[in-house]
């Protein structure tokens, strides 16, 4: 009889062991086909862990999980922990404020060095030292499996939920309401589905199936209102062109004006030109690249026969002082006479070649050739030899 009661427990140890077993694999098999970005949050209530509500958008309270990579993802605010999960207390400053996601990459064999060796470092922690703490894998996924459970989460209802947030981010990122509602806002027009009630993503919600049916619900009224939003959709594209349309115009106007202004200032300078070669320059510097009525060009060929008018009297006035220099300089030397005054000082002698001068040198004799009025040219003296002036037409 002893040994039949022996059998059974034993066998009832098995079953159990298996379905500990089981469990403790069931939040990973559960959750590794997750896509969405559903997060849930793990507490202990009454000596249980539980998922206390749901969301697709955390904040910080303690502790969310993101259901499709948990070990990864685990929120733990300074000063909190959830008691179970942690080797040591985690309610400490050790984790870092700016960084608050706390990396489980797990090392049991450091977990378990740590245990070994916590009594021989406990006066170096009254000293102050700091130590890291690492998660228990196995109370984590026990705490996972607990919450799972108690939840009723099944593959069916996770499902339920994807297949739904699918079709939500589909609508919202098809109709981009958030532009959606600028527009509605920008041309006064009435927004068919109220901004708030699309995102209600970032609440919280209690259960799964609350978060699936409240969802459904949004998906709902995007779908029943869908006419309308198309209807607004071409209301903001109408607005929208409209203003393009109204600003080419403002724009297209305002060409318009400029260049009538250009046009008329073009004229205005062209009937205002002074017939010097000056004006004529400055107008065709003006207008080079802009001539619609060819002024410019009529400018350009009065100018070039302005130019070329200027060259020919300029050489011929060149040509005149060049003669008169010429009749003024064989007039002085042939009338000059004793007493004259010269270029480089008093005319003292002349003789037919040769004329002597009171030079500041003294008196020196310079060629007949090689002297002219006072005034007309410049006299020089190197090493108390003359220098005749050079570049004169004699």
């Amino acid at each position: 009889m002893n040994k039949k009661y022996l059998i059974i427990a034993i066998t009832l140890l098995f079953l159990f062991g298996c379905a500990t077993s089981s469990n403790k694999s069931m939040s990973r098999n559960l959750l590794q086909n997750i896509s969405s970005p559903l997060y849930a949050k793990l507490e202990e209530v009454k000596g249980e862990y539980s998922f206390t509500s749901f969301t697709l958008n955390t904040k910080n309270t303690l502790p969310w999980i993101k259901m499709s990579q948990p070990k990864r993802n685990v929120w733990f605010p300074p000063g909190e922990c959830v008691k179970g999960i942690a080797i040591k207390d985690l309610c400490s400053s050790k984790i870092d404020e700016n960084n608050p996601f706390y990396d489980l990459d797990l090392q049991l064999g450091m977990q378990a060095f740590r245990i070994v060796v916590s009594p021989l470092i406990l006066g170096l922690s009254l000293l102050g030292a700091n130590f890291d703490y690492e998660f228990d894998e196995e109370a984590f996924s026990e705490a996972m499996n607990q919450a799972i459970i108690k939840a009723n989460i099944d593959e069916t209802k996770l499902k339920a939920f994807e297949t739904v947030e699918e079709e939500y981010s589909r609508l919202l990122s098809k109709y981009q309401f958030v532009e959606l509602e600028a527009g509605a806002r920008k041309f006064n027009l009435e927004m068919p589905v109220p901004l708030s009630v699309l995102f209600w993503k970032t609440g919280e919600y209690d259960t799964l199936e609350q978060m699936t049916a409240a969802f459904q619900t949004v998906v709902d009224d995007i779908l029943a209102e869908e006419s309308n939003i198309i209807s607004l959709n071409l209301k903001i594209l109408k607005e929208e062109n409209r203003l393009v349309f109204e600003e080419k115009n403002r724009q297209a106007e305002a060409s318009r004006i400029a260049e009538q202004k250009k046009l008329e200032k073009y004229k205005a300078d062209y009937n205002n030109i002074q017939k010097t070669i000056n004006s004529y320059q400055n107008y065709v510097y003006l207008y080079a690249n802009y001539d619609p009525l060819n002024y410019a060009q009529k400018v350009k060929l009065s100018l070039d026969a302005m130019l070329i008018d200027k060259k020919k009297r300029d050489e011929e006035s060149r040509l005149k002082q060049k003669r008169i220099f010429t009749e003024t300089i064989l007039a002085f030397r042939k009338q000059l006479s004793s007493g004259d005054d010269s270029h480089c000082g008093l005319v003292i002698e002349v003789k037919d070649k040769v004329v002597q001068i009171q030079a500041m040198i003294g008196p020196s004799w310079i060629k007949k050739n090689e002297i002219y009025p006072i005034g007309l040219a410049e006299c020089h003296f190197y090493n108390g030899k003359y220098s005749a002036p050079s570049g004169l037409p004699i």
